[in-house]
């Protein structure tokens, strides 16, 4: 099951931020209204004069801000998930706004239970923080593993990970080029390309599920 919540960093705003900050890091009051105002800016386009502040997209600090801000949360949807999903070995993983979760052993109706579990929670579990999530076929779907599942670019299999359609796609397109490219500083960059593509692959299957 594949979850995508609609603009994230959009959704946190600054006193979300300043409650982290202050309830749950026990800063000062100053501290986390300094430290709140740097992790936020206007909502919208750059120059929106928005008075509205929200987590700022690109900074480095705003993925994980995300994902501390809402943890009550996201754990109370891991314990849910979990419950329901017993002895089916479930899996539950939070990656900014894309969220996965896989069981064994499981038929559709079920999954489909799970999911409408996880939207109401994500949805209404915090009234001061609601996270709604994406309903388009391509943002929030249903796969089995027979028909092999991706998430975040990797294929999950059973008990093993590999590169996703996309990454084996361009690691395709790297080396026809280089099949065809004459020696020569292009031919160089590629062949760090097609290196780099090696050790990413190498390091997805070098996990285990």
């Amino acid at each position: 099951l594949k979850l995508d919540i609609m603009s994230f960093f959009e959704q946190v705003d600054h006193n979300r931020v300043f409650h982290f900050f202050y309830s749950k890091c026990a800063c000062s009051a100053r501290s986390s209204r300094i430290l709140a105002a740097l992790c936020c800016v206007p909502e919208g386009k750059k120059g929106s004069g928005s008075s509205k502040l929200v987590l700022a997209r690109g900074f480095a600090t705003s993925s994980r801000l995300s994902l501390w801000c809402n943890l009550d949360t996201f754990q109370h949807l891991e314990w849910k998930v979990k419950k329901k999903l017993k002895n089916h070995d479930p899996r539950i993983v939070v990656y900014v706004d894309d969220i996965g979760i896989t069981a064994s052993n499981v038929d559709i109706i079920k999954m489909l239970e799970i999911k409408e579990l996880a939207i109401k929670i994500l949805q209404e579990k915090d009234d001061n923080q609601p996270l709604p999530v994406h309903t388009a076929p391509q943002k929030t779907k249903i796969t089995s593993f027979a028909t092999g599942a991706e998430h975040l670019g990797i294929k999950l299999g059973r008990n093993k990970l590999t590169t996703g359609g996309k990454t084996r796609s361009r690691r395709e397109k790297i080396r026809a080029e280089l099949s065809i490219i004459p020696s020569g500083k292009e031919k160089r960059k590629l062949r760090e390309r097609s290196k780099a593509h090696h050790r990413y692959k190498k390091q997805v299957e070098g996990y285990f599920l």
